[in-house]
């Protein structure tokens, strides 16, 4: 994942199976339900009819009337639970599957796949369509939501609430990591002089050049004004350096949106095993960021 546009927190979400095996044991125990109370049924349709078989007038061959009923009514007895079960796996099945699917979303889990059924009933088939497409609009909303609550809108860069959830995720793993913080020198004049929307400009063209040179795995930070922050895993303090004089250096070499050179000073620090939060770094790299400043600007400055 680059720069940091996309990040995502991998956070594996586990359920447990057996909720899965009740909801298998009800499909099973209604089909067997429906089935006996089908089978009762045609018990009791036999039960009449035998007892209108010697109810009938002495005039009528019992016998025959007795064949004729065990020939029609024994196929239809055999058939009713094949034909019950069949409906019940045709209809019911598929809802208590649609209804176990909408269980998952409502725990949070919206990346298990939507179950498709084709069925000979036209409104299952489209009581399904209908939760496919639903959930779709849901995980793209998602996704559109995660992306605005992760970065900067102005920049497009990650946030600062995704920067610290970064910084905990790799401090809590035990990850080797360097951190730049850098800030536009003499931002307020140029905010004076040209007004705010240069300003916002002149913040979009040091996100652009700061994306340009950042590494596959470095995440690219807006955190807070004029202010940015750019995460390197697995990297040295002295590999930082040069990541920060590199960035330095492009910035002094190039024309900003105002027309003329803009420079930048930045502060470096390394995640130490002594850290206990977010904050120690940070410190660290704003206290090389003012010294950096204090110091006569555009320059970098090892916290």
């Amino acid at each position: 994942m680059r720069n940091g546009q996309h990040w995502m927190n991998k956070q594996m979400i586990s359920h447990s199976k057996e909720p899965q095996l009740n909801d298998l044991r009800r499909a099973y125990s209604l089909r067997i339900l429906v089935t006996v109370l089908v089978l009762v049924f045609m018990l009791l349709i036999v039960m009449v009819d035998m007892a209108a078989v010697y109810t009938v007038d002495f005039l009528v061959d019992r016998k025959d009337l007795l064949k004729q009923m065990i020939l029609f009514e024994i196929p239809v007895f055999i058939l009713a639970p094949f034909l019950t079960s069949t409906l019940v796996n045709k209809v019911a099945l598929p809802l208590r599957g649609l209804s176990c699917y909408i269980k998952q979303l409502s725990g949070g889990d919206i990346q298990s796949p939507v179950p498709v059924f084709v069925t000979p009933n036209h409104e299952v088939n489209e009581l399904d369509q209908c939760v496919i497409h639903a959930v779709e609009y849901v995980k793209t909303r998602f996704g559109d939501l995660k992306v605005e609550a992760e970065t900067d809108p102005l920049t497009g860069l990650v946030n600062r609430r995704t920067l610290d959830r970064i910084i905990e995720h790799w401090g809590s793993n035990h990850s080797a990591f360097s951190l730049i913080m850098l800030d536009i020198d003499y931002f307020k004049r140029i905010n004076d002089t040209y007004g705010h929307g240069v300003g916002d400009e002149v913040l979009r063209y040091l996100s652009t050049i700061m994306l340009g040179l950042s590494r596959t795995g470095d995440y690219c930070c807006r955190y807070g004004g004029e202010e940015f922050v750019i995460l390197l895993p697995w990297t040295s303090m002295d590999k930082a350096i040069s990541v920060a004089e590199r960035l330095r250096i492009k910035m002094s070499e190039t024309v900003s949106p105002v027309g003329e050179i803009i420079t930048i000073s930045l502060g470096v620090a390394t995640w130490e095993t002594s850290d206990q939060d977010v904050s120690d770094i940070l410190l660290r790299a704003d206290q090389a960021l003012y010294a950096a400043k204090q110091t006569g600007r555009n320059r970098v400055v090892a916290g």
